[in-house]
């Protein structure tokens, strides 16, 4: 069949004049400020032929922290991330999505599609405080011991099914409600040395969600929903989420080792872990768990093994981190047009002494696999749990120094099925 060529298409595309775009600030219907452990509650607008716009949501607020009177503390990775420590996504009062360990899965997402001229780039909005001359020092936030109090401003993009959609979402299938969960100081700062924080007063204040929506008028609202049911008179729309898991490997642990992770899944699109060190740097700096000596990394996801072939850390190290990028960028990611914060200094392993400043440049040792058939926007691309286990499989060829914990991020599509008629919205993952 003929086709125009596009470099000679000069027909344009036009909106009707009814349709508008609009922005809205969606501020915490509970509170003003909030300590360790509360809740953030935020809701949209369920504006009739209103489309949430997935790319423009963001989170603005201020971080309030009091310094030690002379200790050095940092707010570790990213702080306009690492503060939080859930996310819960409600639609018509129903819990449609929850991500435990927010902060440290956002942090690896950033760290593994951010490079480092980008992360100083948005250091002002990530809460990040960097040095001039200091090109790659661009982690954490120093709270210098002995002065006064500290008002730190963040923005940032949220991490949700939402933005992450493919489509525009109808906010008039329901009422939607986010609800933002703060961690406990201790667990996202530390003094200097990585000993355990010695900052108090923390915070959040002066929060709000700006986002888009794009509104349509009744009659094309209508058309629009009415001419994408199916049989059913249900509309599909796709996106994708995040769920992860934790599990606690022992001090001197050495050889083989398998840990299942329970998340029963239809479609998981990747695999991502991080190995973390019990005495620093919590959730934030990951580490080569097999050691100075190498050995294997693989998974199994209902007895299958991901990849075909273990990751080699004693020949193929550096593999490692291709992997990776297939995990975060999706399975045909070429490298070199991809970006990631995977340098050479940042993939340590689990024994490294510590640096004196690495505080300031955390490990970003993260393992991964893509399991994905084929990227793009189609429907249930990966790989079924099929309500068994998923497991990682080590070979730690150097026994392990401390206790470590590993955290499995799972990336994993997902459905929203709305009925138009019943207002019904039921999620699949």
């Amino acid at each position: 069949m003929s086709v125009l060529p596009k470099e000679v298409n000069y027909g344009l595309a036009q909106l009707p004049a009814s349709v508008r775009g609009e922005s809205f600030v969606a501020t915490p219907q509970n509170g003003s400020s909030f300590q360790e452990s509360q809740t953030i509650m935020l809701s949209l607008v369920q504006n009739s032929g209103a489309y949430f716009v997935p790319a423009s949501g963001y989170l603005t607020f201020n971080i309030n922290v009091t310094p030690h009177a002379t200790a050095d503390n940092y707010l570790l990775g990213v702080p306009a991330a690492s503060v939080f420590s859930r996310s819960d996504l409600f639609i018509n009062s129903q819990n449609v999505e929850s991500i435990a360990n927010y902060g440290a899965l956002v942090n690896t997402l950033l760290h593994g599609k951010m490079n480092i001229a980008q992360k100083a780039g948005l250091s002002y909005p990530f809460g990040v405080a960097i040095t001039s001359g200091d090109a790659t020092k661009v982690d954490s936030r120093l709270v210098a011991g002995g002065g006064s109090a500290q008002k730190i401003s963040c923005s940032i993009p949220l991490l949700n099914m939402l933005q992450l959609s493919d489509k525009l979402i109808p906010l008039s299938m329901g009422e939607f409600r986010l609800l933002l969960t703060l961690d406990q100081l201790v667990n996202f700062s530390c003094e200097a040395d990585g000993s355990p924080s010695t900052l108090s007063g923390f915070s959040v204040t002066d929060v709000e969600f700006h986002y888009d929506a794009v509104v349509f008028p009744a009659d094309m609202d209508a058309l629009i929903l009415g001419s994408q049911v199916d049989a059913n008179g249900d509309v599909y729309m796709k996106t994708e989420s995040y769920q992860t898991s934790q599990s606690v490997i022992a001090s001197g642990q050495q050889g083989n080792l398998e840990i299942p992770f329970a998340n029963s899944l239809t479609s998981i699109k990747s695999l991502i872990t991080n190995f973390t060190r019990s005495d620093r740097y919590k959730q934030f700096a990951s580490y080569d768990i097999t050691g100075a000596a190498g050995g294997a990394v693989s998974y199994t996801i209902a007895g299958i093994p991901f990849p075909p072939r273990a990751i080699d850390t004693v020949n193929h190290r550096s593999s490692a981190v291709l992997e990776t990028i297939g995990a975060l960028h999706g399975n045909k990611a070429n490298p070199t047009h991809t970006n990631c914060s995977y340098s050479a200094n940042n993939f340590r392993d689990v024994a490294v002494a510590q640096g004196s400043d690495d505080v300031r440049d955390l490990s970003k040792a993260t393992f991964g696999c893509s399991t994905e058939k084929l990227d793009g926007s189609y429907l249930l691309t990966g790989v079924s749990s099929m309500n068994s286990n998923s497991t990682i499989r080590l070979n730690i060829g150097t026994a392990t120094p401390v206790a470590c914990n590993a955290l499995m991020i799972f990336n994993c599509d997902a459905i929203l099925k709305y009925n138009p008629a019943s207002n019904q919205v039921v999620v699949m993952k």
